[in-house]
């Protein structure tokens, strides 16, 4: 029955909407010239909300998706124009309504927004920092990962994950559309940089509040990239290939047909020189090596991504990849164990090799009306692999003499599936400000692993073991979720929401262990078991909302029924342990001026444990690191509150801050006991409370004279936690400060050069005992040079350098590693490149990371691909419609 009501909310019919109107026309200004990207809002008289909105063509022209019969107020805009305001009254015999010419006339001062430079570098509008794309220039043919590193706050990682001032971009839009899905890499790395017209960081809204215009606090980000006028239809893409000695070869390509809203794309890559995606980050031969992934890793990938605009209300979005990798990995590892009367040391060698091939989809659809809006969406993640790994050890006392040593190596193939579903609707019911919304989720996930184990070790004041045994695991769990949610107008700006919540996670895990004797499987009753966990949730809330131009208040409380239950199958008493919370949370924003804004955030939220950290199976398969179960695990209770400050000051000045800190009750952790043979027994448990705080500013500053720009990024990081070691108490603490600073100089098209670098230096304090204080720093220096010359040649340079060093081992270690690029533009307007690469010039072969935990600290080193060189070709593809360019 709860099944069925659950897909009858995913299954809501849409109101019966009433007779609708279509409203079009076009804006141009005085002389008659179309406006491009001009802002056309039709709103309702009482309260202003927004009935319909649109965005002129290239060609000036508007259509208003349709709208009920009655009054509005038509408010049209665009940058460097007085705003256009009129009032409309749609008749009833309607179908559809011409507006004709509407004539925007030049503003001769501009005060809606605050703007720095002569040519309008970066404009502050409350959630959104928008910047000048032509301020940021890249060279020809470059993408839009070149353009959005350039950015203050904004940053790419090595694996091609997008940031704003440390946080995820969950979105990323053109034109306001999703034309790439939830794909951002593959359109940051497809989209020409010299195409952008502006790029928008955005402090996004859920779908709910989106469609309410009702601001309650709740945040992503997201980017938008509007385009120019002649980019808006376009063919563009590029192909690169190359080869070198060694066998070594490379090639990725990207074709993407833009019309009328509608996007094909179509992407393919091969190497093995360690680049993991469809696309590199840089331009030409830049693109296919100097990732600096660990190992050696041989992939291919395939993909395609289409977007239709279906009609005036819908749109659909579907996308396709596929990825196969093969990795080799060396690793070296050495860690420090703290127990109550010293500190252990542990040393292992390994080498890993994992084969895997993936398949992954998505589906959406977006349906927009005047009454409602529907938003459906699904994916999938298919994959397949195989892992074999070796590797060697050997543990050390607190008096520094061997007490073990052994091998262990596995072999395993597993099958993972997961499948999401979620669907959003909101109706506006009769009374204006009055509205339903619902949303539901749903996901399946499964997963099959087949491995066998074996592992030897010599203990020396004990019997030496050995372990050949075979483990067969089945993990399946049925997820669904669905949100209903009432708002109510209460006075002016001002509104009540009630809201119901209702959640289930059903697992299920099934682990078979065998011993392997004498070529016969013996099953391990231990080591086995079928485990099933429950998770029903239900949680009512109550909600009131302020929103005017310069407050947003929503201060709001959910109370929240829980049940977790744990069962063992065949057997063992069933855990059914309720839970009861409240959940408040409340957000102040208030727009201290056109150019600063100031937000106060604070929320909780209930984190239950796994179902592995649940199931009371004891795992033996390695020798020195036996787990256990723990179904008594009660959820953990977390606070959250942030505060966020920006502001855009005189002498292109921007400032942002964002202070964060986090207080846990009941936190799930680890409690490991290590016996007199240092192997290690870890079992999850509840402890008091876990505390951190953190503080990340922002100063960026360009020079335009200097034609250079400077961003410095001061960090600070508190965090406090509890720990049980061998049944002993301790709490321990860790300090980070660092920061980092990057700084741009870019003349013209002749050279463009970046620097950065980031340092942390984190402290950890052991309360058990003082001498095992731990203090280690990071650092990492990186830079890159381009240097245009003769008229069709650019020598390129990157360099990295990561070093880490600690007061245990005075010796730092560095990896840095060096590229050279040097180019040859070929045929007309530089279409082409042909590229000679020098990747890891200086052939190091192997890099450190550094970790702190609270019980313990390592120190790891992988080896890099050697040094290499490749030749290879670019060919950039990019044709504009002639029309919209006036040929």
């Amino acid at each position: 029955m709860k099944k069925n009501l659950f897909f009858l909310l995913l299954l809501l019919p849409l109101a019966a909407l009433a007779q609708e109107c279509v409203l079009f026309g076009q804006v141009v200004d005085k002389k008659g010239k179309a406006l491009s990207g001009a802002t056309v809002l039709l709103r309702l008289p009482r309260d202003s909300l927004v009935a319909s909105a649109a965005t002129t063509a290239a060609d000036g022209r508007f259509r208003l998706p349709p709208v009920k019969l009655g009054t509005y107020y038509l408010t049209v805009t665009f940058l460097g124009y007085m705003p256009h305001f009129q009032n409309i009254i749609i008749p009833s015999s309607a179908r559809t309504m011409d507006l004709r010419n509407i004539v925007l006339q030049e503003a001769p001062v501009i005060l809606e927004s605050v703007s720095v430079r002569g040519v309008r570098e970066v404009v502050v509008k409350q959630d959104t920092m928008e910047y000048s794309a032509d301020s940021y220039g890249t060279l020809s043919y470059a993408a839009a990962n070149q353009l959005l590193e350039k950015l203050p706050g904004v940053e790419i990682d090595p694996d091609g994950t997008l940031k704003v001032q440390g946080e995820n971009v969950t979105r990323i839009f053109v034109d306001g559309k999703e034309l790439y899905g939830r794909d951002i890499k593959r359109a940051i790395s497809s989209l020409p940089a010299n195409a952008i017209n502006k790029v928008q960081l955005i402090d996004g809204k859920p779908d709910d509040a989106k469609f309410s215009g009702v601001d309650d606090g709740r945040r992503e980000k997201v980017i938008n990239l509007t385009l120019k006028e002649a980019s808006q239809t376009m063919s563009y893409g590029k192909i690169t290939a190359g080869g070198g000695p060694d066998e070594r070869y490379a090639a990725q390509g990207n074709y993407n047909q833009l019309h009328n809203d509608n996007l094909l794309s179509v992407t393919g890559a091969g190497n093995n020189v360690n680049n993991l995606g469809l696309s590199g980050a840089g331009t030409g031969g830049q693109a296919l090596g100097g990732v600096g992934q660990p190992g050696r890793v041989t992939t291919h990938a395939a993909g395609v991504n289409g977007y239709v605009q279906a009609g005036e209300k819908t749109n659909i979005n579907a996308s396709y990849d596929f990825r196969q990798t093969d990795r080799q990995v060396l690793t070296s590892l050495t860690r420090q164990n703290f127990l109550p009367t010293g500190t252990s040391l542990y040393l292992e060698n390994s080498r890993l090799q994992n084969r895997r091939d993936s398949h992954s989809g998505e589906l959406g659809l977006v349906r927009s009306g005047t009454a409602t809006t529907l938003r459906l969406s699904s994916t999938f993640d298919y994959s397949q692999g195989r892992l074999d790994s070796y590797n060697g050890r050997q543990s050390f006392g607190i008096d520094q003499t061997l007490v073990n040593e052994g091998e262990r190596s596995i072999n395993a193939g597993n099958v993972d599936l997961n499948i999401r579903a979620s669907a959003f609707l909101g109706v506006r019911l009769g009374k204006k400000g009055r509205m339903l919304t619902t949303s539901n989720d749903m996901s399946v996930n499964r997963t099959d692993t087949d491995g066998e184990s074996r592992a030897s070790t010599v203990f020396v004041n004990s019997p030496s073991t050995t372990l050949l045994q075979r483990n067969l695991d089945q993990y399946r769990e049925l997820a669904y979720s669905s949100r209903v949610a009432y708002k109510e107008p209460i006075g002016k700006r001002q509104y009540l929401e009630a809201s119901y919540f209702a959640s289930n996670r059903e697992s299920k895990s099934t682990i078979e262990a065998f011993d392997i004797t004498n070529g016969t499987n013996l099953f391990d009753t231990e080591q086995s078991g079928v485990f099933n966990s429950r998770f029903l949730t239900q949680r009512v809330g109550l909600a009131y909302q302020l929103n005017t131009p310069k407050l947003t208040v929503s201060l709001g409380t959910m109370a929240q029924d829980a049940l977790l239950s744990g069962s063992p199958q065949g057997g063992g008493a069933e855990l059914r342990p309720r839970f009861r919370h409240l959940l408040p949370n409340a957000t102040v924003k208030a727009q201290m001026s056109k150019a600063s804004q100031l937000s106060l955030a604070y929320s909780t939220s209930i984190r239950p444990p796994t179902i592995g950290q649940l199931q009371p199976v004891v795992s033996r398969n390695d020798p020195l690191n036996i787990s256990l179960g723990n179904p008594t695990l009660r959820p953990q209770y977390d606070h959250n509150g942030v505060l966020t400050f920006r502001s855009t000051l005189a002498f292109r000045l921007q400032v942002s801050a964002i202070v964060n800190l986090t207080y846990s009750t009941d936190p799930v952790v680890s409690a490991v006991s290590l016996d007199e043979r240092l192997v290690r027994t870890t079992q999850f448990v509840n402890l008091a409370q876990n505390r951190s705080a953190g503080a990340v500013l922002s100063f960026s500053r360009s020079f335009p004279k200097l034609y250079s720009r400077l961003e410095i990024v001061p960090t600070l990081r508190l965090s406090e936690g509890n720990t049980l070691l061998n049944g002993v108490m301790g709490t321990n603490t860790q300090q980070a400060a660092g920061g980092s600073a990057k700084y741009n100089f870019r003349f013209k098209e002749v050279a463009d050069i970046n620097l950065r670098a980031s340092l942390i230096n984190t402290a950890t304090r052991y309360h058990l005992t003082s001498t095992q204080h731990q203090q280690f720093i990071s650092a990492s220096y990186s830079a890159d040079a381009l240097l245009r010359f003769l008229k069709h040649y650019s020598l390129a340079a990157t360099f990295n350098l990561l070093q880490v060093g600690s007061n245990a081992n005075s010796s730092q270690q560095a990896a840095p590693l060096c590229n050279f690029y040097l180019s040859r533009r070929l045929l007309k307007a530089d279409r082409c490149d042909l590229t000679l690469t020098l990747i890891n010039a200086l052939n190091r072969s192997a890099a450190a990371t550094q970790t702190a935990t609270q019980s313990y600290v390592e120190k790891t080193t992988q080896n890099f691909l050697g040094r290499f060189y490749l030749l290879s070709f670019t060919y950039n593809l990019r044709k504009e419609d002639s029309r919209e360019k006036g040929e």
